[in-house]
């Protein structure tokens, strides 16, 4: 009889440790596995960049180093829980953002949702494509597929009959993600730019001397580089469509610094002026054969849109304004005055 109430005794001792170590484990679990939970302490926006074929391990890892305080035991759970669950196998690569407040279970469903941060690349009105492929060429995480080609192979990926493509990429902001490729950025600045002067096109001003949407397009470009204030566009445009008008040379000298390119140095001598040249417009009548920069709206607009009256001439007054004139003997005194203020030391 003792026996039989010793080994019951023996039994429940051993029963109600057992439920008691199953319990304290059953706690222990319970405490790391709600740190999941849990929002990490995440002080700033961080980039999270996510390989292809990257485990959860490394993952994990990854986030460490940016948080600094995870224990090995969480990264472990961590790990396991994303692998139990199947999301490991669903982790799309790209680049995300993680955030203050988010948890491990927040950032595991965020990493397989395939919402990648993305990131902006701004086209510059009066840029010129050389300077834009230049800007695409130095943009990370865009994939600089173009970089070797010819002006003339970004024509035939245009699908466009065109001596090149000047002036034909609007200018804009456009998202982008990791490994895009700077080609669709071209292409959809390219579009863009058909679809503004299409439209703006339909809505022109009536009785312009201007034949075409390229003409149209070769003005703006114009207008875009003379402009030094945003209140003058319609009349700088007022003065060139005046001048196709009167089949008067428009001697505008960004055009000519354009036919220079890059061996343009900053200084415009009358040298330059002098010799002719498809995009010199002192020397020659009527609109350059191209475009020379990447006008923006505001620049079509006005060139649709020229203000009324009879401006022929400008000149810039050295504070970015310019000094507008009906006749060139006023004109010659606004040159007297305002060129002698700016030349004077």
């Amino acid at each position: 009889m003792l026996k039989y109430f010793h080994a019951r005794t023996l039994l429940l001792s051993g029963l109600l440790l057992a439920l008691a170590v199953f319990l304290f484990l059953s706690a222990q679990l319970y405490v790391v596995y709600s740190w999941l939970d849990k929002p990490l302490p995440v002080e700033q926006e961080f980039l999270l960049e996510l390989e292809p074929g990257s485990t959860f391990s490394v993952v994990s890892r990854k986030i460490a180093e940016h948080v600094g305080v995870i224990s090995p035991v969480h990264l472990k759970v961590w790990a396991l829980h994303a692998r139990f669950t199947g999301l490991e196998k669903d982790l799309k690569a790209g680049d995300y953002m993680i955030s203050p407040g988010m948890t491990p279970e927040q950032i595991t469903l965020y990493l397989v949702s395939g919402r990648v941060a993305s990131y902006s690349f701004r086209i510059q009105e009066g840029w010129t494509v050389y300077q834009l492929r230049q800007s695409l060429l130095a943009t990370k995480k865009l994939t600089s597929e173009t970089a070797p080609w010819t002006d003339g192979e970004l024509v035939k990926m245009l699908g466009i009959e065109a001596d090149n493509t000047e002036g034909l990429f609007f200018p804009d902001t456009y998202q982008y993600i990791r490994g895009d490729s700077d080609r669709s950025i071209l292409l959809r600045a390219y579009e863009k730019m058909q679809q503004v002067m299409n439209r703006e096109w339909q809505l022109r001003a009536i009785d312009l001397p201007l034949k075409n949407i390229y003409q149209a397009l070769t003005l703006a470009s114009i207008i875009e580089k003379e402009t030094g204030r945003e209140s003058e566009r319609e009349h700088i445009s007022q003065v060139f469509n005046n001048r196709l008008i009167k089949n008067m040379r428009l001697q505008t000298d960004p055009t000519v610094i354009y036919g220079l390119a890059r061996s343009f140095d900053g200084n415009l001598t009358r040298k330059h002026l002098d010799t002719d040249s498809m995009y010199n417009t002192y020397t020659r009548k009527g609109l350059p054969p191209t475009p020379i920069s990447l006008p923006g709206l505001a620049s079509i607009q006005a060139a649709l849109h020229p203000s009324p009256g009879k401006l022929i001439y400008f000149v810039g007054k050295g504070d970015g304004s310019s000094k507008f004139s009906e006749n060139l003997d006023d004109h010659l005194a606004a040159v007297r005055r305002f060129q002698l203020e700016i030349n004077s030391p």
